[in-house]
């Protein structure tokens, strides 16, 4: 499109406003340069919307250890890493290195739709909840980098409680009680084959295959292509699955998780596990429109006693950055946007084309 009319990109606004592509100098980067009037006159914009970067250049970099070395040398200034290369940095102190945690709660579904394993059964769904070993499961799947979330999110959440930590995910793990539950399911050992599908690797499901094991549960894992998955992961109603992963986006706030989790209406056949629970459904909109502490812990407690969800991991993300750039911006569910940064009074580094 740039080649086609390079004139309309030099004067029309692309993406945020706050820059526009003026140039691509190579396969693998690109520059682009304030679009100074896109919120009108600056001299009436407020000063937290004027950009302060004329140019600005970005490096496409894939592998890591260019990034690292990259990073190293100064050739670029800031980027996303990997868990290996921040403490590799760490060590060495060439290059500042933040952590930002994500409060994308991960969540297994425990399919409760009609005719499902689940539906009116929270014996088995408990069941489950107390045979995973949460602490084996994040290690796993972060590779050590991450943590066992013991709730549906994390301090970073405003409504998040610590208290909540007491009875979340952290005293779970239980394989005798897992076992007591499953009894009075209704549930006898070596009875019940769940399925579950996933659209990435299967290292952790394994983790959880073999504490479903542990209480006498089978699990069969399927791996979906990405178009597949998604549709399936959507349709509970069509039982293609006993339990699968999922993430929400709390942009910063725990009711949004809860929304997220918990509406109703989202679905033809109810909320995103399958069931139209009214009870929690109604719950969750009287806190989501009144976010009182007392309102969002009722939530919370309603959810852990209904078990349609098991909360299961934590992620961090990681960026590095030169020295002279005092921190890297990130949004309220803690997304890191390495190319917007605070620079320290002194910065040094700039774009020459």
């Amino acid at each position: 499109e740039y080649e086609k009319d390079p004139e309309r990109f030099r004067s029309d606004p692309v993406g945020t406003g706050f820059y526009r592509c003026i140039q691509f100098t190579s396969g693998n980067s690109a520059t682009f340069q304030q679009t100074y009037n896109y919120w009108g006159d600056v001299e009436n914009v407020p000063l937290h919307l004027r950009a302060n970067v004329d140019v600005v250049r970005y490096d496409v970099i894939l592998e890591q250890q260019q990034i690292q070395t990259a990073l190293e040398t100064n050739t670029i200034q800031v980027y996303d890493i990997q868990a290996s290369t921040a403490e590799d940095f760490i060590k060495n102190g060439k290059v500042k290195v933040w952590k930002f945690p994500t409060s994308w709660p991960t969540v297994l579904i425990l399919n409760s739709t009609a005719g499902g394993m689940f539906e009116n059964n929270p014996d088995f769904r408990k069941a489950i909840a107390y045979a995973i070993d949460y602490d084996a499961v994040c290690l796993t799947a972060t590779k050590g980098t991450g943590n066992p979330m013991p709730t549906f999110g994390s301090e970073s959440l405003v409504g998040y409680q610590k208290e909540w930590e007491k009875d979340g995910n952290h005293a779970y793990y239980d394989v005798e009680l897992a076992k007591e539950y499953l009894k009075k399911a209704g549930i006898e050992p070596g009875t019940v084959t769940l399925r579950t599908i996933t659209n990435s690797g299967s290292d952790l499901l394994v983790v959880v295959q073999a504490c479903l094991a542990e209480i006498g549960v089978g699990m069969e894992i399927e791996v979906q292509d990405e178009v597949q998955f998604l549709t399936n992961r959507f349709s509970a109603n069509l039982l293609e699955w006993d339990m699968c992963f999922y993430g929400t986006v709390p942009g910063g706030f725990m009711m949004n998780s809860f929304y997220n989790l918990l509406n109703i209406n989202a679905y033809d056949f109810g909320a995103i596990y399958g069931a139209k629970d009214q009870e929690l459904h109604d719950l969750m909109i009287d806190a989501l429109y009144d976010q009182t502490q007392e309102k969002i812990d009722k939530v919370y407690y309603a959810m852990q006693d209904k078990q349609y969800y098991c909360a299961l991991y934590q992620t961090n993300n990681w960026v590095g950055a030169y020295n002279k750039i005092e921190f890297p911006i990130g949004d309220l569910s803690w997304k890191v946007y390495p190319q917007s940064c605070y620079f320290a009074d002194d910065y040094d580094v700039y774009y020459e084309g």
